[in-house]
């Protein structure tokens, strides 16, 4: 042990190089609850997801949000699906597109792993009310809606209903619109 400000320099420089990173000790947690788990093949099962999730939200489907979310966006959207529906406000659930979905980090929350990742999609921008009288957007107009997911893995797996033992499902935790615009 040292006094020496050179010293504890050096070695806090030492013990953060052969620290592992953030990233990486998440995704050694996610591997060792679930060892067959893929990139790839999340990336691409999430594309998939993602329209139902996006027009399950805009049509108002608590089953598809309570299935897809964790509970703290469970409570965020339904909430918002509460109060849109309360005002008497009907988005347009259309979805034209989605793009592939992209890693962009992979993070550790509490103890546990968490991918981000971005897309966009095509979206009709409209909403009614009630009536069907247009309050916001217009029928025809299209946007691209620029998305961050952030997904939390469970602890661990489940058996289902087919009786066989599943890895953790990941729930979707946070969603993010990081922007918008106007195509048509």
């Amino acid at each position: 042990t040292s006094d020496s400000p050179f010293v504890h320099r050096i070695q806090d420089a030492s013990d953060s190089f052969f620290q592992e990173s953030e990233a990486a000790q998440a995704l050694r947690e996610i591997r060792a609850r679930d060892i067959s788990f893929d990139m790839m093949e999340f990336l691409q099962r999430l594309k998939g997801d993602v329209p139902i999730v996006i027009k399950g939200y805009l049509e108002g489907k608590e089953d598809i949000i309570k299935e897809y979310c964790s509970p703290e966006m469970i409570e965020r959207l339904t909430g918002i699906i509460k109060a849109q529906k309360e005002a008497g406000l009907v988005p347009d659930p259309t979805l034209l597109d989605s793009s592939d979905v992209e890693l962009v980090d992979l993070k550790m929350l509490e103890d546990s792993p968490i991918i981000v990742t971005q897309f966009t999609c095509q979206q009709i921008n409209c909403t009614r009310d009630t009536h069907g009288n247009v309050v916001e957007g217009a029928p025809e107009e299209v946007h691209r809606v620029y998305y961050y997911w952030a997904l939390q893995q469970e602890e661990s797996g489940y058996v289902g209903e087919d009786g066989q033992h599943h890895p953790p499902r990941w729930q979707l935790r946070e969603m993010l619109i990081r922007g918008m615009h106007h195509l048509l």
